[in-house]
């Protein structure tokens, strides 16, 4: 199982993928577009068994959404 941390911010985002002993696999900074989110995920597939620690989740949730709504209504 891998832990992939998520550091968000208004510019980037940043993943940051530990395994079990704690040992940093990958680390990778997104710039943050309409496509970050789409980035960020495929950058996760990689490690299919995989769990998510976001700091700060609701604020992200909220810009994530927003970036959404962006790309569908234009």
């Amino acid at each position: 199982m891998i832990l992939i941390g998520i550091d968000p911010h208004k510019s980037s985002h940043t993943g940051v993928a530990v395994d079990t002993a704690g040992h940093e696999m990958a680390q990778r900074r997104f710039v943050v577009n309409a496509e970050t989110f789409r980035r960020l995920m495929r950058w996760c597939e990689q490690w299919p068994d995989r769990r998510f620690a976001i700091e700060g989740p609701a604020a992200w949730a909220a810009r994530s959404a927003a970036g959404r709504r962006r790309r569908e209504h234009g």
